[in-house]
């Protein structure tokens, strides 16, 4: 029996495309991200009430910045799923798979205790004399019920691929299903885990999440300025 050639074998995954579909670093949290398909200019006058500034084409990634985080974000998909089993058959069958529902989270760790933090993971209201406001103090209570302002618009999260190309993520409307954790521990910042859900609108379709994925092709992403966003 005569040797068997290997070479053609490859040692690693790496080809010519890879760095270009690699996602590095923690990436950015928004709230409120959208595209601006074009340039607009400035409305009015600035200080009227009918002042509309002007929109630059492109996200409006450093006007919805969320918060500043410490230890990465994640973005999960999970799909729920039914094994249709017939009698008989001992394996899974291919075909025999049904979708059934999904979630889809994004985890974000914040290193900035904002109003809006705390509002939005606890579903907080802001106090009044009532409550017991003190003078010089903000004041959050909780609420018996949850508003439609409790959810976030246009969720969305930035990353970036080795080439500089946009990895965005947005969830048309998501809540914070994790709640609030303040750990103070000495020599070390207070980051508590925010899992916020992605949730369909009323009059959406109820049988899909309104996540979008957006990944900057490769031909088209030096007309976006990278450098114009934030990393952090």
């Amino acid at each position: 029996m005569g040797a068997i050639d290997n070479s053609n074998i490859p040692a690693s995954g790496v080809r010519k495309e890879t760095r270009a579909n690699v996602v590095i670093g923690a990436g950015t949290v928004h709230f409120g991200l959208k595209y601006n398909p074009e340039d607009v200019p400035a409305v009015g006058t600035p200080g009227d009430a009918d002042y509309e500034p002007a929109v630059t084409k492109g996200w409006n990634a450093r006007e919805s910045l969320a918060f500043a985080t410490g230890d990465g974000n994640t973005f999960k998909i999970e799909q729920d799923l039914y094994d249709i089993e017939p009698d008989g058959a001992k394996v899974k069958v291919k075909g025999m798979i049904s979708k059934i529902g999904e979630t889809a989270t994004i985890t974000a760790s914040p290193i900035e205790i904002t109003a809006e933090v705390m509002k939005k993971s606890a579903f907080l209201r802001e106090g009044t004399q009532t409550d017991g406001a003190v003078e010089g103090y903000d004041l959050f209570v909780s609420r018996d019920i949850i508003r439609d302002n409790d959810y976030v618009k246009d969720l969305g999260l930035i990353g970036r691929t080795a080439d500089g190309r946009l990895f965005v993520i947005i969830f048309d409307w998501a809540y914070c299903s994790s709640g609030l954790e303040l750990a103070l521990k000495n020599k070390d910042k207070t980051m508590p885990s925010l899992e916020f859900e992605c949730v369909q609108d009323f009059d959406g379709n109820h049988n899909v999440l309104p996540y979008k994925i957006y990944v900057q092709q490769g031909d088209d992403f030096e007309q976006v300025d990278p450098s114009d966003l934030p990393t952090a």
